[in-house]
């Protein structure tokens, strides 16, 4: 059953790919929002020194947005926060939109092509199957199948 799922995706890889890209970077911006409470805290607090954490590909994020912001007096401290604030919220929102975007584009996609499956099958089947079974439960079996795998 998985594997009949994931020949679904095939067509779809370039939009899969994007939204794994757009998780990876939702994540990463979610941790730096994280990591802005402690600038906030130290403009706040006034305290001068930086709790810094280091990132583990050594890129340490955290101590340049520390000095950035904690190096200059406190009107200019504060407006700087906020502004890295308003950024790193911003591409947290931008990448949850392009994660749930291409989500829903994969998902529509593989729906219309199992509906095409359905209905090219069918098609192809004799008159005979359709005189011994009623039209109303074939339309019902169709469309409540392709809503349970919708709801999958």
């Amino acid at each position: 059953m998985t594997r009949r799922f994931l020949t679904q995706l095939v067509p779809f890889r370039r939009l899969v790919f994007a939204s794994l890209l757009c998780m990876f970077f939702l994540a990463m911006s979610s941790g730096l929002s994280l990591g802005m409470i402690s600038p906030l805290a130290n403009a706040i607090l006034g305290s001068g020194r930086s709790a810094v954490f280091e990132t583990p590909s050594g890129l340490n994020i955290i101590a340049w947005l520390n000095r950035w912001v904690l190096s200059a007096p406190p009107l200019v401290t504060l407006s700087r926060l906020s502004l890295a604030i308003g950024v790193v919220f911003l591409l947290k929102a931008l990448f949850s939109y392009g994660q749930s975007y291409f989500s829903v584009l994969i998902e529509q996609g593989v729906i219309r092509n199992i509906r095409n499956q359905l209905y090219r099958h069918l098609h192809s089947l004799s008159r005979s199957v359709f005189h011994k079974s009623q039209t109303g439960t074939l339309a019902a079996r169709i469309t409540r199948d392709v809503s349970l795998v919708k709801g999958a």
